[in-house]
């Protein structure tokens, strides 16, 4: 931190602390305490610094129990500026500011008027409910009660993930393929390389294995590429009246799969796209 801004955090603290002593609350601010010591890697920020006059910062370097008390003070002092208390401050004139905006459209809710809102229309207490039930209990007439939820996934937008995978790469003996991969694969039937050198090792032994293995020939793994400009998940489709968010394909694009759906497969020969991949989706 610069010079000039440690200034201006002090600055900070005279202003929050009205320019008193945070222990006494009495003395002018002559001393600027940190509450944990530079020492043990603290910062410089408003948070950790307490004014204080000459004769506390002498008491808390001495005593433990002032100590105490100031580190509590300052966390009492900086809940006053935490995210709910400054919205709270600052709703009453929010709420005074938009009733002269907006005359006759501005509504105030309580957590008591939620409350009673949510016990009448027998409603779980549950976070979504509660927003939902702020915004309803504002309605001049009853509301029809709608609790189903909508969530919104995320989707990949890009399409740089071409390449599917790597076929298997082949070793050869004269011609002849003797093994597959240097380690074997899932679900491979054949040798991988090192099973080969193993057995080669037991059979002719450990030198003549090592010839036999320098004179593989190695056919490098192909790579299968995606089809380019495929539908991505994340699509919309409709199929049989009803919307859906495609989550992958399968036998080649043939079948589609939805959220929610599990292993349901949706022909794509019968739906329709309605919608590409749009990053975030309501599903």
């Amino acid at each position: 931190m610069t010079v000039s801004m440690y200034i201006r955090v002090k600055n900070a603290v005279r202003v929050q602390q009205q320019s008193l002593c945070l222990l006494c609350g009495e003395q002018n601010i002559e001393h600027f305490h940190h509450i944990v010591p530079r020492s043990r890697r603290s910062s410089n920020t408003i948070g950790n610094i307490a004014g204080l006059c000459k004769k506390c910062h002498a008491l808390v370097h001495t005593s433990q129990e002032a100590a105490d008390l100031l580190a509590k003070k300052k966390q009492g002092l900086q809940k006053q500026y935490g995210g709910t208390s400054v919205l709270n401050q600052i709703i009453p004139q929010l709420v005074k500011e938009l009733g002269k905006r907006y005359p006759g459209h501005t509504h105030v809710t309580t957590g008591r008027d939620t409350k009673a809102f949510r016990e009448q229309y027998s409603l779980s207490k549950d976070h979504d409910i509660d927003a939902y039930c702020i915004a309803a209990s504002c309605m001049n007439v009853p509301p029809k009660i709608q609790t189903k939820l909508f969530e919104i996934l995320q989707f990949r937008k890009h399409d740089r993930a071409n390449i599917n995978c790597q076929r298997e790469r082949t070793y050869q003996l004269d011609g002849k393929t003797v093994a597959k991969n240097r380690k074997k694969r899932m679900d491979q039937k054949g040798n991988s390389l090192a099973e080969w050198f193993a057995d080669m090792v037991k059979m002719h032994g450990i030198r003549k294995a090592e010839c036999m293995r320098s004179r593989l020939s190695v056919k490098k793994s192909t790579r299968h590429y995606n089809t380019k400009g495929r539908v991505m998940p994340g699509a919309v489709f409709q199929c049989c009246g009803r919307r859906y968010v495609m989550t992958g394909q399968i036998s080649g694009g043939l079948y589609y799969r939805a959220y929610g759906c599990g292993d349901q497969n949706f022909s794509s020969r019968k739906v329709r796209i309605i919608g590409q991949n749009g990053g975030l989706v309501y599903v």
